[in-house]
């Protein structure tokens, strides 16, 4: 499973970006990561979430996921950011940001 992640805005306006493939990880790691998908339902969220109304300086996230036989792609503000999302784009962050 390949996974593209990319942050854009904020106050500071910091673009983060991070391309993550399963195959390269460790086992244990490639394990984590994708329960981190699956338990966000990651597939079945919508294109795009957003809050009824903006909020000023907001992070964007786009990740895509192509899992081999399906390609999905969301963006989310920060704000909107369903709970159950959360913790792959806490996880895919700190890829971004060690990568630096």
């Amino acid at each position: 499973m390949e996974i593209q992640f990319r942050q854009t805005g904020g106050f500071a306006g910091i673009r983060l970006s991070a391309t993550v493939d399963t195959r390269s990880l460790p086992p244990a790691e490639a394990e984590r990561l994708t329960a981190l998908v699956e338990a966000s339902d990651f597939l079945s969220l919508p294109a795009i979430i957003a809050t009824p109304s903006p909020v000023p300086d907001d992070i964007e996230y786009t990740v895509s996921i192509d899992d081999g036989s399906r390609r999905h792609s969301v963006t989310v503000s920060d704000a909107a950011s369903p709970e159950a999302l959360r913790p792959l784009l806490n996880y895919l962050k700190q890829k971004a940001m060690a990568r630096r």
